[in-house]
């Protein structure tokens, strides 16, 4: 479960990471250590072909000589819309962006990246890591001050520090305050564990906010989950066991013969009652200053902006499904030529020669011309199809998009995404989420003050002195 957890989806793009490299610090040695690092996926200017039309067949271009002023001139009427605007996903402003596949977290990039002599000497950035040390530190210190002040806690310590890896590892640093809230609504249910439901359930409000609010994905929500088993075995391996009593009915007592009258019942001299103490434990300072650092994380992980060196190319939204009509509903809507955009650059190179238009074709239409032929003495006419945009035209030519450029970028996505330039990258809890949290924490805080939130039970058996007569017992 931990494993499954770890794929991680870009802040923008589903499986790719922007990877923002100044232009006068690219250069051929800067590329081939990328893609050492990285893998031969990485989608690039220099790993994108661009294809237009040469009347006769498709013609292909790599789009960093099409840059350079190489191919067919400017004013050449096959150069699209969708040629003359598909180097902005990999140049804007002063740098050059490279995308790397998801087959690493951000984190371990980040990791390779530092360790490379060659990429020491360009200033690249990568937006997608959010690597913050100081909701990583209160957090941690939630969970070190919950468990100094119980050790049956440090099970589902544990299993919460491994989680807080992870979101390390992913780059999600503004989750951590999330585990922070669970922690402490875990301890408060391993201490008074038996005394209401509530307490089993308040565990589960801080990642369901959170889910709500669009900051856990659904991967991420699996994290939880093991969070949640270990609490379980924590109950199970460390919990009070409950003392039962049984009557004993129908049971026939022993006797020996010679010694003991089967009417005699011996009566002890003291009275045994089974009594019951409850010892209240005052407020620990231990739990009061884990609630304290942990509504201090809460507090400083706040939404914030975070300004880009450069606008990053992302899919803004999605709608509908990989067909035609997800495709009417996205095209022209973003900055950057999308999926939509590229059908209709496919189809217009396709059929050029025979005076198609730069549109999104309707599925069932075709391109035909007129073929005259003579027979015997008349001209016959005859009406030949060119391009056939069936299903499977759609179908095959979303499959090729998938496999060069900026399209394997856009067939990542679950549908049709607008693209869209961010200039600012947006982290953090949200309001709604922050003021959740801090209620959980005051309700926490509230209820251990209140002296409710753990008891020390004892039971036994004591002697009331209560003299009783022996010889009237018997002769009764």
């Amino acid at each position: 479960m931990l494993q499954g957890s770890r794929d991680y989806k870009g802040r923008y793009w589903q499986n790719w990471y922007p990877l923002l490299i100044p232009v006068a610090s690219s250069n051929s040695t800067l590329e081939e250590e990328i893609y050492s690092l990285a893998g031969n996926d990485v989608v690039s200017s220099g790993s994108t072909v661009l294809e237009y039309s040469d009347y006769h067949d498709l013609e292909t271009l790599p789009l960093r000589d099409f840059a350079a002023g190489k191919g067919p001139y400017q004013a050449d009427p096959r150069i699209d819309p969708f040629m003359k605007t598909v180097h902005s996903y990999f140049y804007q402003g002063t740098y050059e962006i490279f995308y790397l596949p998801s087959t690493k977290t951000p984190l371990e990039y980040k990791r390779l990246f530092l360790a490379s002599p060659v990429m020491e000497e360009a200033a690249w950035k990568l937006p997608d890591v959010n690597d913050s040390l100081l909701p990583l530190i209160l957090s941690a210190g939630v969970i070190v001050l919950l468990c100094l002040g119980s050790l049956r806690f440090m099970i589902t310590g544990a299993s919460i520090l491994a989680a807080g890896l992870i979101l390390l590892q992913q780059g999600h640093c503004d989750v951590l305050p999330v585990l922070g809230v669970t922690a402490l609504l875990l301890r408060l249910a391993l201490d008074g564990s038996g005394r209401g439901i509530l307490r089993f359930l308040l565990p589960v409000v801080p990642a369901l906010a959170a889910w709500f609010a669009g900051l856990l994905p659904d991967g991420l929500l699996m994290l939880f989950i093991p969070v949640f088993i270990s609490f379980g075995g924590s109950l199970l391996l460390t919990g009070k066991p409950r003392v039962y009593r049984r009557k004993e009915k129908g049971k026939r007592r022993h006797t020996l013969r010679g010694r003991d009258h089967s009417l005699f019942d011996p009566v002890s001299l003291y009275e045994k009652k089974t009594v019951k103490t409850v010892v209240k434990e005052g407020p620990s300072f231990l739990l009061i200053a884990a609630a304290s650092v942990c509504l201090l994380a809460v507090l400083t992980g706040g939404v914030v902006e975070i300004a880009l060196p450069a606008p990053v190319p992302a899919a803004g939204w999605t709608r509908g499904a990989w067909d035609y009509e997800g495709l009417v509903q996205t095209q022209d809507a973003g900055e950057l030529p999308g999926a939509a955009e590229y059908i209709k650059h496919r189809a217009y190179q396709e059929s050029f020669a025979y005076g198609a238009v730069y549109a999104l074709p309707v599925p069932g239409s075709r391109i035909s011309y007129t073929d005259y032929s003579l027979e015997g003495d008349r001209v016959r006419e005859t009406q030949r199809s060119v391009q056939d945009y069936s299903e499977s035209w759609y179908a095959s030519r979303l499959e090729l998009m998938g496999k060069n450029g900026a399209g394997r970028l856009l067939a990542s996505e679950p549908a049709p995404s607008a693209v869209v330039l961010r200039s600012f990258e947006t982290v953090g809890i949200s309001l709604q989420v922050q003021i959740v949290l801090a209620v959980l924490i005051f309700v926490f805080v509230l209820i251990h003050i209140s002296g409710l939130h753990h008891t020390s039970e004892y039971r036994g058996i004591r002697n009331s002195g209560k003299f009783m007569n022996r010889r009237k017992q018997q002769a009764a």
